[in-house]
């Protein structure tokens, strides 16, 4: 027995063959209207990063997603932009990361151990602080004002955290 609550129905073997075909109806139904949703939201995706706006919800370390506001400083319900994040800790970390290696041309390892003696990474988080996230991050050119959205390369217009000459000497 199939029950539809939102239908007030329940379908069984003795059900009419017309019950049936009528939920075969509703069901492509709904996957069409899926589908499409999917599509406007891809499409409004790539038109904010035409427009120099990184479309995604997880940002880089050192950034945030900051809400739109009214002209009365309400949050508006849509709409973010892309910030420094408000912990200066976070952003002076991926700054620090950035200076060892450009500046002083320190390894991954000798960076990642750096950091950690510096105070940057608490004590519980350390196992997690991976060469290969260091890595990563020194590489990702989010820092250089450029994101990669669906294999195309975008100017974005973030605010850059890290200097033009630190990351071109990284």
């Amino acid at each position: 027995v199939l029950h539809y609550a939102k239908d007030r129905k329940q379908i069984d073997a003795k059900s009419p063959d017309s019950d049936y075909f009528m939920r075969d109806i509703q069901a492509v139904a709904n996957k069409h209207y899926s589908r499409a949703l999917s599509t406007k939201i891809i499409d409004a995706m790539v038109h904010k990063a035409h427009n120099g706006w990184f479309p995604c919800n997880k940002t880089p370390l050192g950034y945030k997603n900051q809400k739109l506001k009214d002209e009365n400083g309400r949050e508006l319900k849509r709409g973010t932009v892309i910030v420094p994040d408000p912990d200066p800790r976070k952003v002076r970390q991926v700054q620090r990361e950035f200076e060892l290696r450009g500046v002083y041309g320190l390894s991954f390892q000798n960076i990642r151990q750096k950091v950690i003696d510096e105070g940057f990474i608490p004590l519980g988080q350390q196992r997690k602080y991976a060469i290969s996230v260091i890595e990563y991050r020194l590489k990702n050119k989010f820092y250089a004002g450029i994101f990669r959205f669906r294999g195309i390369e975008y100017p974005g217009k973030h605010e850059l955290i890290i200097p033009d000459e630190l990351f071109a000497a990284v």
